[in-house]
């Protein structure tokens, strides 16, 4: 009966419309998860037909790459490069499986200019663009990420070993290396497919431990990033430090909040590094006129900083970060390479993540054509069906994300019900607008001070009622 669930949809919804009740995916998700499954996110992936596995056309060509894997690595030995005897180190979260991006230190350390070198996982050598394996993904789009679970993108015998940089393990992957100037301006050197050998995959607290120790490699690194940093900021970009909390689902089903750091040194040192490779890659593939899925932001409004008035380039405060929302252009994709200007970079792409997305993937193939045939493997007119058609499912996933976070984390509210939080008024009018710090959540609620409060105000908020499956929350000021 469960696999059934989706065909049962309209006779719910004829019941439902009997009653008197409008048919929506929030009212049968409720239904189903109150009467008759106790998995919520279950529930999400068949209402919105999310397939948690892979179809058996994959599961042949997995077992395929499986069995000859071995011989894969032998033979590549013959042409790529090794850079197994350096050191080698990836960073990432306590619960990450898929391990696609790795900082590589080479013997000396020195400049400037420096030599940055990374490594990223090289899924392409596995599969090719006619496999179940690459069309599922581009049917998947991303690895999904849910509190209580996740569903890969690529089959977990690739994601999580065979094609993640797993520690120990010699693994196929694209060398690239960057130069910094003193200014940190960033170019690409060179880029070659190499085989690589972790040796340790590192957390985010591990790696700041060793900085703020002043341990090397690891500070000058952490020195490098900042350079980066800097150097993108006089560009023209500007970095945006939004609060964040990171929720967690035990196996048990306690509900864990932890608020998350998104600018300590380790963090920073990371997303520097990973913003420079995909610049540096961006480069190679617009000059050389290769098809390629940029991602791009146009220029906001001229007056944007009269609107905004912010004071400076590296924003945290949660009122100039609301402001810069309402005004910041957003994102796309795009064919053809355009200034990305938030990064304050003149075109960027997105490569360090082939394992997780699928844009990644296609630019991954992409250049190893490029390597190997000196031709591209997709031409730009097939590049913007893929774009087209990966829209729809970037909406849905997002909204899955969305409703699953919400769902957790009003559960975490609802068992705690009355909670008093603090806010900060974002914005006033009929409604207030308020940002609830230790969830990170905007909410509007009336005001009863009669229009004494300001934006930017700290008040005290109780919240009396929430329903995780809509999901809404009722909350008043405290006096």
């Amino acid at each position: 009966e469960e696999d059934n669930i989706i065909k049962l949809d309209p006779l719910l919804e004829e019941a439902l419309e009997r009653a008197g009740l409008k048919p929506s995916k929030t009212l049968i998700i409720k239904f189903l998860h109150k009467t008759r499954y106790q998995n919520y996110s279950d529930i999400l992936f068949k209402v919105y037909k999310i397939d948690k596995d892979f179809s058996q056309n994959t599961s042949k060509a997995l077992r395929k790459i499986l069995e000859t894997f071995d011989e894969k690595l032998k033979e590549e030995r013959w042409w790529r490069d090794s850079w197994e005897e350096l050191l080698t180190f990836t960073v990432d979260d306590e619960t990450t499986e898929d391990y696609d991006d790795a900082i590589v230190v080479p013997q000396e350390l020195t400049g400037p200019p420096w030599v940055l070198w990374l490594a990223i996982a090289d899924p392409s050598e596995l599969f090719d663009k006619r496999s179940p394996i690459f069309q599922e993904a581009f049917a998947r789009f991303s690895t999904l990420y849910l509190p209580d679970t996740k569903i890969h993108m690529l089959p977990k015998e690739i994601s999580a070993d065979k094609g993640s940089l797993v520690a120990g393990k010699t693994r196929l992957a694209i060398g690239i290396r960057v130069t910094v100037e003193a200014d940190g301006k960033v170019d690409l050197l060179d880029v070659q497919p190499v085989l690589v050998k972790v040796d340790r995959n590192m957390t985010y607290s591990e790696l700041n431990d060793l900085i703020l120790r002043n341990e090397s490699p690891f500070k000058d690194l952490y020195e490098i990033a900042l350079r980066i940093r800097e150097w993108r900021l006089k560009a023209g970009g500007i970095v945006l430090l939004f609060p964040q909390i990171k929720l967690r689902v035990t196996s048990e089903g306690t509900i864990v909040i932890k608020g998350t750091s998104i600018d300590d040194p380790a963090s920073l040192l990371v997303s520097e590094f990973m913003i420079a490779l995909n610049y540096a890659i961006s480069l190679l593939f617009k000059e050389n006129e290769l098809p390629a899925i940029y991602r791009v932001q146009d220029k906001p409004p001229d007056n944007f900083w009269e609107l905004v008035n912010l004071k400076g380039r590296v924003i945290s405060d949660p009122l100039d970060l609301w402001e810069i929302k309402r005004y910041l252009p957003r994102t796309y994709f795009s064919t053809t390479p355009g200034k990305h200007y938030i990064l304050g970079l003149d075109s960027y792409l997105q490569f360090s993540s082939p394992l997780r997305r699928f844009f990644d993937l296609v630019n991954h193939f992409q250049l190893n054509s490029f390597i190997r045939k000196c031709e591209p493997l997709f031409f730009q007119e097939e590049l913007r069906e893929i774009i087209n058609y990966s829209i729809s499912q970037m909406k849905l996933l997002d909204s899955v994300c969305s409703k699953a976070e919400k769902f957790w984390l009003y559960n975490y509210i609802a068992q705690r019900l009355p909670m008093n939080v603090e806010a900060l008024v974002l914005s006033i009018g009929k409604q207030l607008k308020v940002f609830l710090q230790d969830f990170a959540l905007e909410v509007s609620l009336p005001d009863p001070t009669g229009g004494k409060l300001k934006p930017g105000d700290k008040v005290k908020v109780e919240i009396l009622e929430v329903d995780p499956y809509i999901p809404y929350l009722k909350a008043r000021l405290r006096a």
